[in-house]
């Protein structure tokens, strides 16, 4: 999981968790001693403490979460996967 190689990183710090069901945010905050756990994406975005957002959603939603990130004066970074179909 994407955390635990984060948590190796220095000078960085996860502060919260966005997810559409937020018992599920909630739960992982607690679980991963994050500080908030968010519900909508606006008030991720409105949260000052919050300049980089990774975006874990499938390909085809990347641009608009991110484009309402740099709108929003967030960076991003992106876990674009190609699937490729065999015939």
């Amino acid at each position: 999981m994407m955390i635990g190689v984060a948590r190796t990183v220095e000078d960085l710090n996860i502060a919260g968790v966005l997810s559409q069901d937020n018992q599920k945010a909630r739960d992982f905050a607690k679980k991963y001693n994050l500080e908030s756990a968010y519900d909508s994406y606006d008030d991720l975005l409105d949260d000052d403490r919050i300049d980089t957002i990774y975006v874990a959603l499938p390909n085809n939603l990347h641009f608009e979460c991110a484009l309402h990130a740099v709108r929003a004066g967030k960076s991003t970074e992106e876990d674009c996967q190609d699937r490729v179909s065999g015939g």
